[in-house]
């Protein structure tokens, strides 16, 4: 048990180091396809590529690939799990990227009363 356990926080210092390891390099702007899914295969291969760890890097490896559909179906669904400004900000920018400009619109304009800046006393 104890054995599991150790090897079991091996496995997430792994992931941890190759959700930076790919963050590092799509911010340097690696355009190599091969060393980007290399990274992604190693991630998947120790860790649920929908898990909270890994979403930066996910999202953000789908949005250079091209993926942008796979990009705005994992934002939506951290969005729906978690609901903040960065993850709404995530999803705007994927739904731009995508030409949408009508559901950018309509998020961006939603923002105000989802977001309120002060609230009034009954």
């Amino acid at each position: 048990a104890e054995v599991k356990k150790e090897m079991e926080k091996i496995k997430q210092h792994l992931v941890e180091a190759l959700v930076v390891k790919g963050e590092a390099m799509i911010e340097l702007g690696e355009t190599d396809k091969d060393k980007l899914l290399e990274v992604y295969t190693d991630i998947a291969k120790f860790s649920d590529v929908n898990d909270t760890k890994v979403f930066n890097f996910m999202w953000k490896l789908f949005k250079t690939l091209g993926h942008h559909g796979k990009a705005l179906k994992l934002a939506v669904k951290h969005h729906e799990e978690k609901q903040t400004k960065e993850s709404d900000q995530i999803v705007s920018d994927i739904i731009a990227a995508l030409g949408w400009e009508h559901v950018a619109r309509f998020l961006e304009l939603g923002k105000p009363a989802k977001y309120p800046t002060d609230y009034q006393p009954f």
